[in-house]
C-alpha cells in the first residue's frame, strides 16, 4: 500500500495537514525521513528533475512522455485527480487566456474553483492558483516535503524518468484536492495527447485555435499538431472547439466524432460582435445559445480576446448544462475581471515612457500582436524589444511584425538555455527592418531602446525580465493582484 494525501484536510483556501507524515500507510523507509524543507531546498529539489521548458523538444522527446509513470506516482498519493472537477484546456493560442476567463466566472459565481498554467512569468508559485491566489511559498515547500519519498520512489522506472512538468503536475492535483476546491481549470503544457494533465476526466474539454508550434514535437501540418491536442477529447464529455482553420476543425470534430465526444463549435455556438475599443478595455456583446450579454468590457485587449471570451462562455456553458450554477451576472463578472499579466499589458516605465509586454513567440501570435498595436498605438512610433528560444520560428515571427516598429532592440531571452543568441536573431530581423541592435538583457535593452512607446515580445523569459526589471509599478500590482 503506498503513501495516501490526505484528503480530508480542513475547508480553507490553501489548507494542508501537518501531521502528513504521520499518516502515511507504510513504515517508514530510510530515505523517507526527509523532513521539513523550506522554500528555497523546494526549488533546487524541483530543478533537480529534466525540465524540456527549458530544452530544446523533438518527436523523440514527445515519445518519452507516459501517462502511465504519472498515473502510477497518483494512485500512490490516493489519485487526487479523480477528487476535484476539471475543465481542461489544449491549444497552441489563447488556452492561457481562456482558461483565465473560465476561472474567473467560476470564482465570480461563488465555486472554490483552481487554475494550473504554465509557462509562469516570475514564479512557478503562479502555475498554482486557488481561490484566486497563488500557492504561498510555505505551502509549497510543505507539498513538496509531503510528497518527495514519492517523486524519489518514482525518479527513474521501467516507465522512464519522470520530469519537472510531471512533479509539478502530481503537486497541483494534491494541493487541490488537499484545498478541497469545488473545480479546477487545467492548462495543457504541450500538446494534449500525452501530456500529463490528460490523466483527468473532464466535465468538458476544450482546444483553442491550433497554429503552428513544437513543430519537431507535434507535427509539420496543422492537421497532426490539432491531431495531438485533440488527444484530451474523452468519450460522452463535450468538447468544445475554439476558432479554428479548415484542417485542425477537420481532424478535432474526426477524434470527437471517434470517441464520441459531443461538440461545440464556439464559433457557431456564440455570436460574439466587437464594439469598441479603449486604450484599456474592448467592449463586446456575447450571445450563447442561452444567454445574452451586451456591453461587456473586457479588460484584455486585442479582438482575438473577444474570440477567447466566446470560447470561455461555450464552456461555461456546457457547465451549466451539467448542472454547474453560473448566473448571467456571474459570467459577465468573470470576464470583466479576467487579466493576465503580459499579454498586451500596457505598463508605464519610470522615465515616462509608454511599454507593452506581450509574451507573443510564434508568427501567428505575431500577427496577433501586429493588429492590436495597429488599433492602440496606430500612429506612434514602436521600438521593439525582442528576445526568442532557439527552436521558434524567428523569420516567421519577424516578417509577422515588420511594419509595426521603426527599430528592433534584440536581447537574450532570460537564462533559460534554449534562448536564441541576439546576434544570431539580428541576421534574421535585419532582413525585415531597418535599424536592428543588440542589447546584453532585456533591461540594458529598455534603457538604450530609441522612442516614447516600446513593444517588449518574443517569449515569456523576455517579458518576465521586463516586467521584475524595469516596469517597478506594474510588477508590484502584479504581485498583489497574483497573491505573490
Amino acid at each position: 500500500m503506498g503513501v495516501r494525501v490526505p484528503l480530508s484536510a480542513p475547508k480553507l483556501p490553501v489548507a494542508l495537514l501537518d501531521d502528513f507524515p504521520a499518516r502515511r500507510s507504510r513504515p517508514l523507509r530510510p530515505h523517507d525521513r526527509v523532513g521539513r524543507v523550506n522554500y528555497c531546498d523546494a526549488r533546487r529539489y524541483l530543478d533537480t528533475y529534466i525540465n524540456y521548458e527549458m530544452s530544446p523538444m523533438n518527436a523523440g522527446v514527445l515519445r518519452g512522455f507516459n501517462l502511465e509513470r504519472v498515473e502510477r506516482v497518483l494512485h500512490e498519493i490516493g489519485d487526487p485527480h479523480r477528487r476535484v472537477p476539471a475543465v481542461h484546456i489544449a491549444g497552441t493560442k489563447g488556452k492561457g487566456s481562456t482558461a483565465t476567463f473560465v476561472y474567473r466566472v467560476l470564482l465570480a459565481a461563488g465555486h472554490a474553483a483552481g487554475m494550473y498554467t504554465q509557462p509562469h512569468l516570475v514564479s512557478p508559485r503562479e502555475r498554482f492558483q486557488a481561490r484566486g491566489a497563488c500557492i504561498t511559498k510555505r505551502d509549497m515547500a510543505r507539498l513538496l516535503g509531503d510528497l518527495l519519498p514519492v517523486f524519489e520512489e518514482h525518479r527513474e522506472s521501467e516507465l522512464g524518468r519522470l520530469t519537472f512538468y510531471e512533479v509539478y503536475t502530481v503537486m497541483v492535483f494534491a494541493y487541490f484536492a488537499q484545498a478541497e476546491l469545488d473545480i479546477a481549470v487545467l492548462e495543457v503544457g504541450m500538446g494534449g495527447r500525452l501530456d500529463a494533465t490528460n490523466v483527468v476526466d473532464p466535465l468538458v474539454s476544450v482546444i483553442t485555435t491550433v497554429d503552428f508550434d513544437h513543430v519537431d514535437a507535434l507535427g509539420a501540418t496543422l492537421e497532426e499538431i490539432a491531431g495531438e491536442k485533440a488527444g484530451i477529447i474523452k468519450p460522452a464529455r463535450p468538447v468544445v472547439m475554439g476558432y479554428q482553420g479548415a484542417s485542425a476543425a477537420a481532424a478535432i470534430r474526426e477524434v470527437a466524432q471517434a470517441v464520441g465526444a459531443p461538440l461545440v463549435d464556439a464559433r457557431a455556438a456564440v455570436e460574439a460582435t466587437r464594439v469598441g475599443v479603449s486604450s484599456d478595455r474592448q467592449v463586446c456583446d456575447l450571445n450563447g445559445r442561452a444567454i445574452r450579454l451586451e456591453g461587456v468590457r473586457l479588460r484584455l485587449l486585442g479582438a482575438h480576446q473577444v474570440e477567447n471570451a466566446a470560447t470561455a462562455l461555450a464552456a461555461v456553458e456546457c457547465l451549466r448544462d451539467r448542472g454547474w450554477t453560473v448566473s448571467d451576472a456571474a459570467i459577465r463578472e468573470g470576464l470583466e475581471q479576467a487579466r493576465i499579466h503580459g499579454r498586451f499589458q500596457a505598463v508605464d516605465l519610470p522615465d515616462g515612457r509608454a511599454c507593452v509586454l506581450d509574451a507573443a513567440h510564434t508568427p501567428g501570435s505575431a500577427a496577433v500582436l501586429a493588429r492590436a498595436l495597429g488599433e492602440t498605438h496606430n500612429e506612434e512610433q514602436i521600438t521593439l524589444i525582442v528576445g526568442m528560444t532557439s527552436d521558434k520560428d524567428a523569420e516567421g515571427f519577424a516578417q509577422a511584425l515588420a511594419s509595426t516598429a521603426s527599430h528592433v532592440v534584440l536581447a537574450r531571452a532570460g537564462s533559460t538555455p534554449r534562448a536564441a543568441a541576439p546576434e544570431d536573431l539580428a541576421v534574421v530581423f535585419r532582413r525585415h527592418f531597418q535599424s536592428v541592435s543588440v542589447e546584453c538583457s532585456t533591461p540594458v535593452a529598455v534603457a538604450k531602446a530609441p522612442g516614447n512607446t516600446l513593444c517588449v515580445t518574443g517569449s515569456v523569459y523576455v517579458v518576465g525580465d521586463a516586467l521584475r526589471a524595469v516596469a517597478p509599478d506594474a510588477y508590484a500590482e502584479f504581485r498583489r493582484e497574483v497573491g505573490l
